[in-house]
């Protein structure tokens, strides 16, 4: 499975669950800093997760130590539903490594539907307005499922919606999100292209419900 078949998810609680669940199974995970070395990898553990410091204590996978470059970033990957990203090292030593809890990671997707990737590049558009902006906003359809589709959306409205926020759709070529009420369950903000790291497009993951206003689906 290749990272374009990761969803990504900004859930602070999720990613706690995620990473508390790796440390008390005892799960080895990798590590690796450079995208064209990816075979020079340590293996590690979870020791402890503190979101209050927002650090992540790792310690070498059985008895090996770690062997790190002055690289300030880190790889981490795990076969738990196949989880990535990318962090900042905060502190290291051969049997010892801190790392920064990330804004964000690349996940499998828990739902079973078939998803339909439609690409960066998507010609199909739907206009949302977020809940308690009355302002409509013209985005790109990135995705779409039985229950859920991924949006392209600027900077603002990313800004502006929160996990958990409600958005009503209207799309004249996808009837399928046409009237349509759906809450963001999580957000990314990412680079398309490693090449351009300075470049970054903004995304939220929606689920769609059947209820066609917020009142409907709060009453449900």
């Amino acid at each position: 499975m290749s990272s374009k078949d990761l969803i990504d998810l900004e859930d602070r609680d999720l990613i706690k669950t995620i990473l508390e669940n790796l440390k008390n199974s005892n799960t080895r995970v990798r590590l690796w800093q450079k995208l064209t070395s990816i075979h020079k990898v340590n293996f590690a553990k979870v020791e402890s997760v503190d979101f209050v410091e927002n650090k992540v204590q790792l310690k070498p996978f059985k008895v090996r130590k770690f062997f790190l470059s002055p690289t300030p970033y880190v790889y981490f990957h795990s076969n738990h539903r196949t989880t990535l990203f990318k962090t900042t090292i905060q502190e290291r030593d051969a049997f010892r490594l801190e790392i920064k809890v990330p804004k964000f990671v690349k996940i499998q997707e828990g739902r079973s539907e078939e998803r339909k990737n439609l690409g960066q590049d998507s010609p199909y558009l739907a206009t949302i307005k977020l809940d308690g902006l009355g302002k409509e906003v013209k985005v790109k359809i990135l995705d779409i499922s039985q229950r859920g589709a991924a949006l392209g959306v600027p900077r603002s409205l990313f800004d502006m919606a929160e996990v958990g926020s409600f958005i009503t759709i209207a799309s004249q070529n996808v009837s399928f999100l046409d009237n349509k009420i759906a809450v963001v369950r999580n957000k990314a903000a990412y680079t398309p292209d490693p090449k351009h790291p300075n470049f970054i497009r903004f995304r939220l993951g929606l689920e769609i419900f059947s209820e066609k206003d917020i009142d409907e689906y709060l009453n449900r």
